[in-house]
């Protein structure tokens, strides 16, 4: 882990430092291609400017969240999640329907013929087992 705290006078001063300061290296390019399928750089951990890198491994302080097909990764504490389409509209009233043997979300919609977004299945218990 590098971290760099500076203090300065505008805004010009601080954007030319951290400029410096992510500029790559000789060192780094080197390394960064041969790490690439395992490395990810993300920004935004705090303040206006600021990133972090990270090597993707099963040890270590932190946990990232990243996409295996893009190039997003950020660190769990400010990853951005995705919202969820708003579900469709309703066509009618709710219903009790019986499902005989359906046990799962797609046992009930394919017996249903309905797609699985417009099930619920509930199942309630009343403690008692066959012959009690």
């Amino acid at each position: 882990m590098k971290d760099a705290y500076s203090f300065h006078l505008d805004q010009a001063s601080l954007d030319e430092t951290y400029r410096s300061c992510t500029r790559p290296t000789p060192a780094s390019s080197a390394a960064w291609p041969r790490l690439s399928r395992r490395a990810c750089r993300h920004g935004a951990i705090g303040g206006s400017l600021s990133h972090e890198f990270h090597v993707l491994a099963d040890s270590g302080e932190d946990a990232i969240a990243f996409s295996s097909e893009g190039d997003y990764a950020a660190n769990v504490e400010l990853a951005e999640a995705l919202r969820r389409p708003p579900a469709p509209d309703p066509v009618g009233p709710m219903a009790t329907v019986d499902t005989p043997g359906q046990h799962t979300i797609d046992e009930v919609s394919a017996f249903l013929a309905t797609p699985p977004e417009r099930c619920l299945k509930t199942l309630s218990w009343t403690g008692r087992t066959a012959g009690s």
